[in-house]
């Protein structure tokens, strides 16, 4: 028995996965501001607080700590010697999840170590179609996520305070390879397509797009597992619009652009 009365248990007959239950949890929460740590990290003490009256002095939608990685290093610190006390506002906002950290050449993908505006939170949820909130999501859903807090908030503010330790094992999903599923890959394809569009098409997302496409490829190996496809499915117009979209813009890097055209002769 939970004795705690701010303690709500969601009762979930089925698994929905990791990026689902996180946002019934969001919406069925009743404060001003929400945290997303992974169940397997540390959140320090007192973070919450320092975080909570940093956002209700200043009106922050969001901020951002500090995280220690394993029992060792700690995990951007050089950050705190770019961004510390200075508050972020818009348009800057949009782009440093791309390239404002350009010095130490490092995107800005975890959420975990995010103290976020629930209003916030949903705002950028309510951009994502019913295809992403429906999906069982285990992968890059705190990059999508992240992504679009960037857009939708106002003002952010970073603390260079030790907040968090996030610890990667064998077993946690990023260490892990996947053999992908036609749904999961045609996940990839959709998220590949959803971050396209929603791009400005500045240098910064240029190279957020050309980023995420080589690290995604390189992850998740497309070309083995689209080849695996040609046979199985009968549907290859999403794979191919999305292909054709890469293929036809003006800033994808010749790599890419080589990934992406033996893409498209293993769909022809």
């Amino acid at each position: 028995m939970i004795k705690d009365k701010r303690i709500k248990l969601i009762n979930i007959r089925k698994n929905v996965g990791t990026f689902k239950s996180r946002n019934i949890g969001v919406l069925y929460s009743k404060g001003k501001y929400v945290i997303i740590p992974d169940p397997d990290d540390i959140l320090f003490n007192n973070i919450l607080n320092v975080c909570y009256n940093y956002a209700e002095k200043y009106r922050y939608d969001f901020i951002r700590f500090n995280t220690y990685l394993g029992k060792e290093k700690l995990f951007l610190s050089t950050f705190a010697k770019i961004h510390e006390d200075r508050p972020m506002h818009q348009p800057e906002l949009s782009n440093y999840i791309f390239y404002g950290n350009k010095e130490i050449e490092m995107i800005d993908y975890f959420i975990t170590n995010k103290f976020i505006k629930k209003k916030i939170y949903v705002k950028a949820l309510n951009l994502l179609n019913i295809f992403y909130c429906n999906m069982y999501m285990t992968i890059m859903e705190d990059q999508i996520m992240n992504f679009l807090i960037h857009r939708v908030a106002k003002s952010f503010y970073y603390i260079n305070i030790i907040g968090y330790r996030y610890f990667k094992t064998k077993e946690s999903i990023n260490s892990k390879k996947f053999l992908v599923s036609e749904i999961k890959l045609k996940f990839i394809f959709y998220y590949l397509k959803f971050i396209f569009e929603y791009s400005k098409n500045t240098k910064y997302e240029k190279d957020m797009v050309n980023h995420l496409f080589t690290n995604m490829n390189k992850k998740f190996n497309i070309k083995r597992q689209l080849s695996s496809l040609v046979d199985k499915s009968k549907d290859f117009s999403l794979f191919e619009n999305v292909i054709n979209l890469y293929l036809n813009c003006t800033f994808i890097n010749e790599d890419n652009k080589l990934i992406l055209q033996k893409l498209k002769n293993i769909i022809k």
